[in-house]
This record gives structure tokens, C-alpha cells and sequence, in this order.
């Protein structure tokens, strides 16, 4: 059962009761090799309308909440005891969710889903008897977002996600800080959040993580710049009701770019920039060599893309990184990865796409990795428009690869220790 109610012309009341997503498009099935999940999108009609606050601070996963719950327990009565079923879902029980912006521009937005508890079933083969036991607790999912739209398209948030759960299994809190502000003219942007998380039930006390992002640019006229910072400390942990992959990292960046947005001689526009970024880690993790092993990457990238007068296009994008370290794809706490340096070249072009005919190439290069992996691709595409309803499209595309590496090492060497 649903129920959609206006409250009054700013907020608007939304209510379901064991929902029923048997209609909703299934999620694409994908052969994920990485030591992290994948985010998969949200297809369920409940969490995609009317969903826009619950973005801020990104503390907000709406597939946590019955369909990629982050807890689960696996507790059979002995190692001898087979698996018979076992629940990767958690039915929801209800949902709600209340949203809105005053004409003094708060914006306020809170949900709250319950899902019920899931039992996996065991079957022990001396008795010959099956039995289940909890895998999933009763668990409640609260989120609520307060947003201040300022002067200057400049804005303040609170963001605070609740996870708790029945029983002595582990609750979650998370509580993120957001700001934005642009001067008079927007041309110079500062911002950033600051997060703190909660969880309790995991040790004898509640284990503590903080988390914050920064930033500061200049957003007008022909040279932008962007200097950010990324961290995320050992303990920082959001995943109960957001996505996260890892934590224990620090990055840093500056982005800059200049454009030339005024028709001149052969060119209708012209766009550059290059970016650089570094890696590190907050906490070691590599148990021989501590501290003097914090390193993870860094890396640089220029894009140049340009419009002829004629409504051509063309542009190339050159990309490259020094060796980094890898300190998760050996999925074996302590031991780490290291590969070397890559570089890589990519250029296209694309002649007017308005035109009745229209067509364009484009050529990838690229070298690098512990393999000596070498890349080259090669396409070719065109259109052919018949009327503004009717048009055939082509595209050819021939690649090769050396070198190649194939999946991951269950067993991997202390490469570099």
C-alpha cells in the first residue's frame, strides 16, 4: 500500500507499506574482480522520487535498506553443518519519507525504513535436521537533511544517517557538516564537510571515525583552478547506510584550465586544463615497513579539445602516473601490490554532426604495469541523417592488447617487502 500526501505546498508526505518491487528492472550482472564492491543504481520508484536532499554529504545508499544490507551473521551450530539457505536480502517492512523547502530556503527532508528479520537455514547430517537461525536483525534506517540555500548560490547542510538494529548486533551513526560559498560575482568557491561516525556494538566501546573533503577554486572567467583534499581516517566507516569502499586514505589534487570562449581566426572555442593528484595513507598498513610506507599514487592529466569554425571537433588527452601501491588487491591484510608507471595518449575528431552526413575517428595508446602491458585502439563512426526522425549510426572500433594480466592472485607474493 502507498500514500502520497501534500502537507502543504512546500512538503509532501510519502508512505509505503510492505512494498512489493516485483515490477522494477533488474540490476545488469557484472563480473566484479576488485577487492570493493559495486554500486549498482537505484531502480525502486520509493527512492527515486522525490530523493534530491538525501544526496547531500553522499551519507545516503538507498539499496542498504532491503536490498544490500552492509551486516549479515553466519552462525551454524557446528562447522559440519551444511548451508542450505541463505537470504542476501531483507524484506522491507514499512517506509516513509517526508521532504520540502521553505520560502526561506530550508530545505528538510527525513526517511525512515524498517526491514524484518532474515533466518538462514542450516542442515546438520547427524541428525539429519534442518534449523535456521538469525542472519539479519530487525533493523531500523533513519536519515535527515537539513539544507540552507544562502545568498550567491551558497548553501549550508546537517546530515545525520541512524542505523540501529535488534538485539546486541552493531548500530551506526554518521553526522557530516556541509558548506558551500561563492563570493558576490561567483567567481571564487570555497566548501568542504566534515563527518563524524558512530559505531557502537563492534568493541566494548563505541568505535569513532572522521572523515573531510576541502575545497577551494576559482569558477569564472578564462583561468579556473580547483585545489581539494580528500581524508578519511582508520575508523571512519559510513557503509551501513551509504556506499563507501575504503577508508585509511588522503588525496590531494590541484586542478587548472584556461579557455578561449570567443571566436577567433579558425576556432570557435578552444578548452584546456591538466590536473595532478597524490595518494597516501592516514594509518599504516604495511606491517614491515610502517610509517616509511604511506605512498599510494600520484598521477597527472592534460585534456586540449577544440571547435573549428566550420562546427569541427578535435582534441587529444594525455594521461600518466608514477608506480603506486596497491595495499587491498592481495585481499590479505599487510601485504601489498606495487606496479609501476603508465602513460597514455588519446586523440579524436568529429566533423559537424548538424550535416546530413557526419563522421569521426579516434586513437587510444598506452603503455605500462608490471606486465609491460602495451595498448592500441583504433575508430572509426559516422551518421547519416535522413530527416530529423530517421538516422543511421555506425561504429567500428579494432583493439589490441599485450600483456594483458587476467584476474587476481588468490595467493599472492609480499611483492616489494
Amino acid at each position: 500500500m502507498d500514500v502520497k500526501y501534500g502537507l502543504n505546498q512546500a512538503f509532501t508526505l510519502d508512505m509505503t507499506l510492505i512494498p512489493d518491487f516485483g515490477q522494477v528492472v533488474t540490476d545488469n550482472r557484472i563480473l566484479n574482480l576488485s577487492p570493493f564492491d559495486v554500486q549498482f543504481n537505484e531502480n525502486r520508484p520509493f527512492f527515486t522520487e522525490g530523493t534530491e536532499l538525501f544526496g547531500k554529504g553522499n551519507l545516503f545508499y538507498s539499496r542498504r535498506i532491503g536490498l544490500e544490507p552492509s551486516f549479515s551473521k553466519y552462525n551454524p551450530h557446528s562447522g559440519n553443518d551444511d548451508l542450505v539457505e541463505y537470504p542476501g536480502q531483507a524484506k522491507i517492512i514499512n517506509a516513509t519519507k517526508i521532504s520540502g523547502r521553505t520560502q526561506k530556503g530550508l530545505g528538510i527532508g527525513v526517511l525512515n525504513a524498517v526491514t524484518q528479520k532474515q533466518f538462514a537455514t542450516f542442515y546438520n547430517p547427524s541428525t539429519k535436521e534442518q534449523y535456521q537461525e538469525e542472519n539479519m536483525p530487525l533493523t531500523n534506517y533513519n536519515i535527515l537533511v537539513l539544507n540552507q540555500s544562502l545568498k550567491n548560490n551558497s548553501s549550508i547542510s546537517l546530515v545525520n544517517s541512524n542505523v540501529l538494529r535488534s538485539g546486541a548486533d552493531r548500530d551506526a551513526n554518521v553526522t557530516s557538516a556541509l558548506f558551500d560559498f561563492n563570493d558576490k560575482k561567483n567567481m571564487w568557491n570555497v566548501g568542504g564537510n566534515i563527518s563524524i561516525s558512530n559505531l557502537y556494538g563492534v568493541e566494548n566501546k563505541p568505535v569513532t571515525g572522521y572523515a573531510h573533503s576541502l575545497y577551494f577554486a576559482k569558477t569564472s572567467g578564462r583561468f579556473n583552478f580547483q585545489l581539494w583534499q580528500d581524508m578519511f581516517n582508520a575508523k571512519y566507516d559510513k557503509s551501513d547506510m551509504g556506499f563507501f569502499t575504503n577508508n585509511n586514505t588522503m588525496d590531494q589534487g590541484l586542478w587548472m584550465g584556461y579557455n578561449w570562449t570567443k571566436p577567433r581566426g579558425w576556432y570557435n572555442q578552444i578548452r584546456m586544463n591538466i590536473n595532478t593528484w597524490y595518494s597516501r595513507l592516514v594509518t599504516p598498513i604495511d606491517l614491515y615497513k610502517g610509517k616509511q610506507n604511506m605512498y599510494q599514487g600520484t598521477g597527472v592529466n592534460y585534456n586540449f579539445n577544440a571547435q573549428t569554425k566550420k562546427l569541427w571537433w578535435f582534441g587529444v588527452n594525455i594521461n600518466g602516473g608514477l608506480k603506486y601501491v596497491d595495499f587491498y588487491e592481495s585481499r590479505i591484510f599487510g601485504r601489498i601490490f606495487r606496479n609501476t608507471g603508465r602513460i597514455g595518449m588519446n586523440a579524436f575528431m568529429e566533423s559537424n554532426s548538424a550535416k546530413k552526413l557526419s563522421w569521426g575517428a579516434n586513437i587510444f595508446t598506452g603503455v605500462g604495469g608490471v606486465t609491460k602491458r602495451t595498448s592500441l585502439d583504433l575508430g572509426l563512426f559516422g551518421k547519416i541523417r535522413f530527416n530529423s526522425k530517421f538516422s543511421v549510426d555506425h561504429n567500428i572500433q579494432v583493439s589490441n592488447t599485450n600483456n594483458q594480466p587476467v584476474g587476481h592472485l588468490t595467493d599472492i607474493q609480499a611483492v616489494g617487502h
